[in-house]
């Protein structure tokens, strides 16, 4: 689905849309399987600036960094952003940014992907590390059994085979 830019010429454009499990195409190391994903945009030029505004929530299925059980979880994002005409900016301001420029994108015609944009903000918003509990015990480095239902038998100590 497109934010046109020719659509944004005549006024304010909102595009909302509910995605079923998996149709995203979320791609996350920790990310087991991507759930139904409700958005909803509203966009906007001012001058030569697109602003969108988008709000989103999302069931996603992520995986803990130790033991890799899954972990149903829900996310919500509210984001407000700003993408300037991509030949605006010329090779020097990509030299040093400042953190105003940091909520800064860039759009080119005919317009954005509302699916891109949606995307890269879910990915912003998905922990860094998932863990199903801070004293998750992982899985055992030789046989790969999980630790937190019980000891698995092999030795104490040496390195996995």
């Amino acid at each position: 689905m497109l934010i046109a830019l020719e659509e944004l010429a005549l006024g304010p454009v909102t595009l909302e849309r509910d995605f079923a499990a998996g149709e995203l195409e979320v791609r996350h190391p920790d990310l087991d399987a991507s759930g139904p994903v409700h958005a909803r945009a509203e966009a906007r030029m001012a001058g030569q600036e697109l602003r969108v505004h988008l709000q989103w929530s999302a069931a996603e299925n992520l995986l803990c960094a130790r033991c890799l059980q899954p972990l149903p979880s829900q996310y919500a994002g509210d984001a407000h952003l700003v993408y300037h005409p991509a030949g605006e900016w010329s090779p020097e301001h990509a030299m040093e940014i400042h953190d105003r420029d940091t909520d800064i994108d860039f759009y080119q015609p005919p317009g954005l992907e509302f699916e891109d944009v949606l995307r890269e903000q879910i990915l912003l918003t998905l922990p860094m590390r998932v863990l199903c509990r801070e004293d998750c015990a992982g899985l055992c480095p030789r046989c790969g059994h999980n630790r937190n239902a019980g000891p698995c038998g092999c030795p104490p100590g040496g390195s996995a085979q």
